[in-house]
């Protein structure tokens, strides 16, 4: 399954919803930087945070 990013709009613009998925992203990144779980839970979280 690839990366996604989903985003919705609703109330006439009152509330926004954003919503990521990506897995295959911080397992790149997890190679990459050869890390260790906790520090690979903490990128990931990152990363995603970065990408919404």
């Amino acid at each position: 399954m690839s990366d996604k990013i989903i985003r919705a709009v609703a109330k006439n613009g009152m509330v926004r919803i954003i919503a990521g998925i990506t897995t295959e992203l911080v397992e790149d990144a997890r190679v990459i930087h050869e890390c260790t779980p906790v520090a690979a839970a903490s990128l990931g979280r990152m990363l995603t945070a970065g990408a919404l």
